[in-house]
């Protein structure tokens, strides 16, 4: 299996790659690419600049991002997801038509990464708030993220059954795509359809199964087959009842849908 570059390399480089190791992590990276082979976390703060105007290719080291990219390429074809974090601009007028640099980041690296040999390319784009620790500091967020080897055989398998399926977070990479999560709920069909009363007896009777260490945020990951039935008040008052995350011993949970991509509530989505 390949893994992830050093700490140095990827302070110098400005971007993470993760190989993909568990079932959460396969779960993580959305309906669409349950195959993908690696998690590519970019410093964008480095490479968009100006209020979203402009693109310091160089700073993208896509030679470099290519070679460490090419090992998951062998053997069994996959996709990969790319991550990239940005500072937030200020909104642009509607009188503004120039395109955003970050939305032509987007389309280069979808383009990169089926160059490079994978199969699907996602790419999503972050804009980090002002406040946010790693505006300015990259290097921590290496340290924080890095993928720690003895993580490769980390157990984040899930329990539970047709109506919800809970796991456990263990390693740095599912902290990062669940935002410092202690454990994932997975709701398995349409949030249109769910049993609430049913779910919660599943998570009651398995929450136990997972040994967690700490139990400071629970996710709850989601998805609609039908928008207008998933929009209901109905839906809403069974969802509400499922998000109580004290209940179950949480000090907090958060609701993240697939089909929005949004996994960090630390980090604005565009």
């Amino acid at each position: 299996m390949p893994c992830a570059q050093t700490s140095d390399l990827a302070v110098r480089n400005g971007f993470l790659v993760f190989p993909t190791c568990t079932d959460l992590q396969r779960v993580g990276t959305g309906r669409d690419f349950a195959n993908a082979k690696a998690v590519v976390l970019i410093d964008g703060m480095r490479v968009v600049h100006g209020d979203d105007e402009t693109i310091d290719a160089n700073a993208l080291r896509l030679s470099v991002l290519w070679e460490s990219l090419q090992p998951f390429c062998r053997g069994e074809s996959g996709n990969v997801i790319f991550i990239v974090w940005c500072r937030i601009f200020s909104a642009r007028s509607e009188d503004d038509r120039a395109w955003p640099a970050s939305s032509i980041l987007m389309l280069a690296l979808q383009q990169f990464g089926q160059e490079v040999g994978f199969c699907e390319v996602a790419v999503d784009v972050y804009f980090l708030p002002a406040d946010n620790p790693y505006i300015n500091d990259w290097k921590q967020a290496v340290t924080d993220f890095a993928s720690d080897p003895s993580e490769l055989e980390a157990d984040e398998r899930a329990v539970g059954d047709e109506q919800v399926r809970l796991y456990p977070v263990r390693t740095r990479l599912s902290r990062l795509l669940y935002d410092g999560a202690d454990c994932v709920a997975q709701i398995v069909p349409p949030i249109e359809k769910l049993d609430a009363t049913s779910a919660m007896e599943t998570m009651k009777r398995s929450l136990s199964e997972l040994r967690l260490e700490t139990k400071d945020r629970v996710v709850f990951l989601h998805h609609w087959k039908n928008v207008e039935a998933a929009s209901t008040e109905a839906v809403a008052s069974e969802c509400m009842r499922l998000w109580r995350h004290e209940v179950f011993g949480f000090k907090e949970s958060v609701a993240l849908c697939w089909q929005d991509r949004r996994r960090h509530d630390l980090i604005t989505h565009r």
